[in-house]
C-alpha cells in the first residue's frame, strides 16, 4: 500500500477520535450546566456536595478551553452556596442542645464534602471540636 492508502486508513481514526471528543464534549458541557442551575437550589450543604462530588468529566476533555471554563463557574458558584450553607449549617447545630441526631448530620455532610469543600470541612470539623469542648466542660 503507498502513501495514499496510509493516509486514507489513518484519516477515519482520527475522524472517530474527533467525534468522540467533540461527543465528550458536548455531554460534559450540559452535564457542568446541569450541576450550575442546580446549585442555587440545593437546599442542604450535604445536597450540595453530593451534587458537585457526583459531577465527572472525561479526563480527555478537562483541557478543553470552555469545559475548564464551565468547571471554574461551577466550581465558584457552588463554593459561595457551600459556604452560606456551612455557615447556616453550624448556626442550627450551635443552637440547638447536643442531640445524636444534629451530631450525626454534621458528621454525615462532613463526610460528604471531603474532598469536595475542603473549607467548609474545616468549618464543620471546627463547629464538632467546639461542640465536644462544650459538653466536656458541663
Amino acid at each position: 500500500m503507498g502513501g495514499a492508502g496510509r493516509r486514507a486508513l489513518t484519516g477515519a481514526p482520527l475522524k472517530s477520535t474527533q467525534l468522540f471528543l467533540v461527543e465528550k464534549t458536548q455531554q460534559a458541557m450540559v452535564a457542568l450546566e446541569r450541576a450550575r442551575l442546580r446549585v442555587p437550589h440545593e437546599p442542604t450543604l450535604l445536597a450540595l456536595a453530593h451534587v458537585v462530588g457526583r459531577m465527572q468529566v472525561n479526563h480527555l476533555v478537562k483541557p478543553v478551553p470552555s469545559v475548564r471554563a464551565a468547571m471554574i463557574r461551577l466550581r465558584s458558584e457552588a463554593g459561595r452556596r457551600a459556604a452560606r450553607l456551612a455557615a447556616e449549617l453550624v448556626a442550627r447545630y450551635e443552637a440547638e442542645p447536643c442531640s445524636e441526631r444534629s451530631s450525626h448530620e454534621l458528621h454525615e455532610t462532613l463526610r460528604a464534602c471531603s474532598g469536595v469543600f475542603p473549607s467548609e470541612v474545616a468549618v464543620l470539623r471546627r463547629a464538632l471540636g467546639e461542640q465536644r469542648v462544650k459538653v466536656d466542660s458541663s
